[in-house]
C-alpha cells in the first residue's frame, strides 16, 4: 500500500508485532506530508507514534501471546493533527516484569503538544496525541 493511500484512509490497523512499529511510523509520516505538516511536526509525530505502538506491542496482548490489533488513526482538526493509537488488550495495568525501560510515555509527553490516555480494564488502551502543523524546531 502506498503512503498516499494511507493518508487518504486516515486509519490503519496492524497486527501487534514488532513490524507494526515501522508500518505505523511510515503511515504517520505519509499522512503528515500529505496534510502539509512541517518537517519538525512530521518527525515528532513519527516518534510519538513509534513509541505508542511499541508500548502496545510490548504490553497490550501479553496474556494472548501478542495476538491482537493495533489501530493508528490520524485526523486533521482545527489546524492541528490528532493522532490516536488504540489497542484492545488488557488496558493500562501495572506490569512488574516489564521488558521496557519506561521512557515511552514520558517521551511522547515531551514531543506532543497534548497527550491523553484512556483505558478500560480488559478493553484496551487509547493514546490521543495532538500536534500543531506548522511548528518549527
Amino acid at each position: 500500500m502506498e503512503l498516499t493511500e494511507f493518508a487518504r484512509d486516515g486509519r490503519i490497523e496492524l497486527a501487534a508485532n514488532p513490524d507494526a512499529v515501522a508500518g505505523a511510523r511510515r503511515y504517520a509520516t505519509g499522512f503528515t506530508v500529505t496534510v502539509g505538516a512541517s518537517a519538525y511536526t512530521s518527525e515528532r509525530v513519527a516518534l510519538a507514534v513509534s513509541e505508542a505502538v511499541t508500548n502496545a506491542v510490548t504490553h497490550a496482548y501479553i496474556e494472548t501471546d501478542g495476538d491482537g490489533p493495533i489501530e493508528v488513526e490520524l485526523l486533521l482538526d482545527d489546524h492541528q493533527l490528532v493522532v490516536y493509537v488504540r489497542d484492545r488488550g488488557r488496558g493500562m495495568v501495572p506490569r512488574p516484569d516489564s521488558p521496557g525501560l519506561g521512557f515511552g510515555l514520558p517521551l511522547i509527553g515531551r514531543v506532543a503538544d497534548r497527550v491523553e490516555l484512556s483505558s478500560v480494564d480488559g478493553h484496551g488502551t487509547e493514546v490521543c496525541m495532538r500536534f500543531g502543523l506548522s511548528e518549527h524546531g
